[in-house]
C-alpha cells in the first residue's frame, strides 16, 4: 500500500489479479467505504515515466535520442527543470515496462524511473516513495526595540516597561 498525503488517495498493490476483483467487489458492498465515502477503482496500465536526478545538459533532445537507443518510442516529453526530472509518454504501455526493467544512466549520471499515472497525476514510487521531511528548527535573533510586551504598569501594548537602572546625573 502506497498512502498518497497530497491527494488524501491510497493505492493499494496486489499479489494475485483475482484478489484485486475481490476487492473490488467488496469494496463496493462495505459500510465503512459507504460511512467514509471511500471509492475503488482500477489504475490504467501507465503510459509514461518520471525521470529524476537528469544532469543539467540533459533536455528533450537528449531524452529523445536516449529513448530511441533503448529501441523505445516517445510520443511528448515534459521537462520540469526546478526538479531535474521529466515526464516521457510512450507510444505503447510495453515501453514503460521494458525501461523500467534496467538500470539508466544518462551523460555519466544515474538516474532514477518511475511509473507516472495520468489519473493520480504523480509517479508511484512504491518503497521508494520520498519522504516529507519536516524543517529542523532554527534561532532568529531578537532585536530589543521589537521585542514588545506588555507590562503591569502600562496598559498600552507597544510601550515597553522601564527598566530599573538609573542614568548618571550631570
Amino acid at each position: 500500500m502506497e498512502l498518497i498525503y497530497e491527494s488524501h488517495a491510497a493505492v493499494l498493490t496486489f499479489i494475485h489479479p483475482d484478489y484485486v476483483e475481490t476487492f473490488l467487489t467488496e469494496a463496493k458492498l462495505s459500510k465503512k467505504f459507504q460511512q467514509y465515502g471511500l471509492t475503488a477503482q482500477l489504475l490504467e496500465r501507465p503510459c509514461s515515466l518520471r525521470m529524476e536526478g537528469l544532469p543539467p545538459q540533459a533536455d528533450k533532445d537528449l531524452l529523445h535520442l536516449y529513448c530511441e537507443n533503448m529501441r523505445v518510442e516517445m510520443k511528448t516529453v515534459v521537462m520540469i527543470p526546478e526538479e531535474k526530472a521529466a515526464v516521457v509518454t510512450f507510444l505503447k504501455p510495453e515501453d514503460v515496462i521494458t525501461m523500467l526493467k534496467k538500470q539508466h544512466t544518462i551523460c555519466k549520471v544515474e538516474i532514477s524511473m518511475h511509473p507516472y499515472y495520468e489519473s493520480l497525476g504523480m509517479a508511484l514510487y512504491g518503497k521508494d516513495r520520498p519522504r516529507w521531511k519536516i524543517p529542523g528548527s532554527f534561532r532568529v535573533p531578537a532585536n530589543k526595540a521589537t521585542d514588545i510586551t506588555p507590562s503591569d504598569n502600562n496598559t498600552e501594548v507597544g510601550i515597553p516597561p522601564r527598566t530599573k537602572t538609573k542614568r548618571a546625573q550631570r
